[in-house]
């Protein structure tokens, strides 16, 4: 500011500048310059005392004008040892305040570019390529307007955008924009074939065409309706021997924006920018695999999205595996609590295994889980309301099943929590369809357990910082060996080092006749033992009791008590042996017949301790031992 009101003013012309630079360095020898570079700038102001920082300023200037190279082209040249362009380039710019217009009007154009470089490399001209910028701008200091009349960005003969639009209210706290984007061709191939003449620019092809157009922006600043129909078809993007093809794309969606939003971002309200968006269409083919999506999302919170995938080749993004995916999905609810329902089918998977690979399996998955959201777009919890995976067989009937309620926990480590589990087994099926050296280990499995196996109940798994924790209730059908009701119950910690802490072991079958109780840790040791690198100190109970004769499998049956207590340390395995009034029975199963053959234990009454060590690898004869006892018997008789 000063104590007297001042004024300024200004003219400077500068007409047909010629700057000519040279440098002889040997190969690094180069010359350059311009011709006909022309420049008018006059300035005169008002009388002032203060300049104000914001568009008032304009207030201030009373005559302006800017011209720079209005008439006549620019020549640019450039030559060095391998590079060499003379052209004449558009260079106009203007800028002035036209008074004639009631109000005062500011004026800016430019008009940059060429038709056609011609830019010669190792004595090569390459591709044609031109290029040109158009702008027309107006400040109507009256209204408080600032109008764009025309914006054109052409690259050769392709007009790649032409917009036009206008601002109300400039100087204003809100302003009221309305801008939108009329015309969009990007052919890319033109491009291509300048880029590919080009030493050094890494080998890449380019086709296609791409529309920007329509694009419509609207409303006030503070909160703009964006609309949006964008299209693109037959486009190639080859670069580094890896072809993206994509035949068509096509969206059309209109959205509502805060641009000058301060809220901050969480967890229901991720991108506080966005108020609502309307997605009608969305539809993408890359590389064969076809996308499409439908949705909104209202009050930058609530979502409704349907997508959907097909024909994706699963060897295109993981080479051992092949399969055809195809994927439907529906999302809704608040972005912190979404509800996702999907199923997915994959047609012809197929998966190695040692030298072999899967015969086609088709494999379905449901879903229908609820994820919960702490932050923005970072999911801590995943509640599975119902998740099913099933496969077929080579004739199409189902081989295998699993399916199961529960939890996952993603927030600290991760933890996963399955209720009402279910995996159910046609093992005839599923086998042929498996890898060679699965099926023969599946194939013993078949032929003792059976068929049909049916595992059920509830399994917990969590990690954290490395250390482990297993448990769980499962029962299992084993039909087979005439076992339904195969029980078992197991808590069981993994440290970091791999130590395990059993903290029970629970195995019951033929109603808890039958049943194994074990409990204890192995601890992780560097020297190997008996049992490799895990040390056990484990005891436990193994029991079959029946208070009356009672059928198990196979054609056994028991009576009786008959128990083993053990404890197993390190390598030494102790424990005592029970057995009270045991009757053991077995009958073929030609029973009654002329081939039946019976076996019978009668009245087993039993008890004796027991102590071994595992670690010693050669067993000496029971004829030795007795010779001992002899030959002490002898040394210490009185005859």
């Amino acid at each position: 500011s000063t104590i007297l009101p001042v004024s300024a003013y200004l003219n400077l012309e500068l007409r047909d500048i010629f700057v000519h630079v040279s440098s002889e360095a040997g190969l690094s020898s180069y010359k350059a310059g311009l011709e006909g570079f022309s420049l008018a700038f006059e300035l005169d102001t008002v009388r002032f005392r203060k300049i104000p920082l914001n568009v008032r300023i304009l207030q201030l200037i009373d005559v302006i004008r800017f011209k720079m190279n209005p008439e006549k082209t620019v020549r640019i040249y450039f030559e060095d040892n391998s590079k060499s362009l003379d052209q004449p380039f558009r260079l106009g710019l203007e800028l002035s305040r036209d008074l004639s217009i009631p109000g005062g009007v500011f004026l800016s154009q430019a008009d940059i570019g060429a038709d056609s470089i011609p830019i010669k490399v190792q004595n090569k001209l390459l591709a044609p390529f031109g290029f040109g910028l158009r702008y027309k701008l107006g400040y109507l200091e009256k209204e408080d307007k600032l109008k764009l009349e025309n914006l054109e960005l052409k690259v050769n003969e392709d007009v790649w955008l032409s917009a036009a639009g206008e601002m109300v209210g400039v100087s204003s706290k809100e302003r009221n924009v309305q801008f939108g984007i009329q015309k969009s061709l990007i052919r890319l191939k033109p491009l291509s074939d300048f880029l590919s003449t080009i030493p050094g620019i890494p080998k890449m092809k380019l086709d296609g065409e791409l529309s920007l157009a329509p694009i419509t922006i609207s409303g006030k600043d503070t909160r703009l309706k964006v609309e949006a129909d964008i299209g693109a078809k037959d486009l190639l993007i080859s670069i580094g021997g890896k072809n993206h093809k994509i035949p068509k794309l096509k969206l059309l969606a209109d959205f509502i924006l805060h641009p000058f939003t301060q809220e901050t971002p969480n967890a229901s309200k991720p991108v506080p920018i966005l108020e609502n968006l309307r997605l009608k269409e969305l539809s993408l083919d890359y590389n064969g695999i076809q996308l499409s999506a439908t949705g909104n999302i209202l009050r930058g919170s609530q979502l409704d999205l349907d997508l959907g995938v097909q024909n994706l080749n699963l060897s295109d993004y993981v080479k051992t595996l092949n399969g055809v995916l195809g994927l439907k999905m529906k999302a809704t609810g608040i972005f912190n609590s979404l509800n996702v329902d999907g199923a997915v089918q994959l047609s012809g998977f197929r998966f190695p295994m040692g030298r072999g690979k899967s015969s086609p399996i088709p494999v379905n998955l449901d879903l229908k889980s609820r994820i919960q959201f702490s932050k923005p777009f970072i999911p801590d919890s995943v509640l599975l309301d119902s998740i099913s995976i099933s496969t077929k067989g080579l004739e199409g009937k189902e081989s295998l099943k699993i399916s199961s309620i529960g939890n996952l926990g993603l927030g600290k480590g991760f933890s996963m929590n399955l209720n009402s589990l279910v995996i159910k087994t046609e093992l005839d099926r599923l086998t042929p369809t498996l890898p060679f050296s699965l099926r023969e280990s599946l194939a013993p499995v078949r032929n003792n357990l059976g068929n049909q196996i049916i595992l059920t109940g509830g399994l917990n798994y969590s990690i954290f910082e490395g250390a482990q924790s297993v448990s769980g209730k499962l029962l299992f059908d084993l039909p087979g060996i005439q076992i339904r009701d195969l029980r078992m119950d197991l808590n069981l910690k993994i440290a970091k080092d791999s130590s395990i802490t059993l903290s029970n072991f629970d195995l019951t079958a033929f109603q808890s006749k039958f049943r194994i109780v074990t409990s204890g840790v192995l601890k992780k040791v560097p020297e190997g033992g008996v049992f490799g690198d895990l040390i056990p100190d484990l005891e436990g109970n193994i029991q079959l009791g029946s208070d009356k004769p009672t059928y198990l499998f196979k054609g056994i049956n028991f009576e009786g008590l008959f128990a083993i207590r053990f404890r197993l340390k390190i390598s030494i395995a102790s424990g005592t042996l029970i057995s009270k009034n045991s009757n053991f029975g077995y009958a073929n199963e030609f029973c009654p017949g002329e081939d039946c053959k019976l076996y019978r234990i009668e009245g087993l009454d039993t008890e004796f301790s027991f102590v071994h060590d595992l670690s010693v690898k050669t067993t000496r004869n029971l004829i030795d031992g007795i010779r001992k006892i002899y030959s002490y018997l002898w040394k210490n008789s009185r005859f």
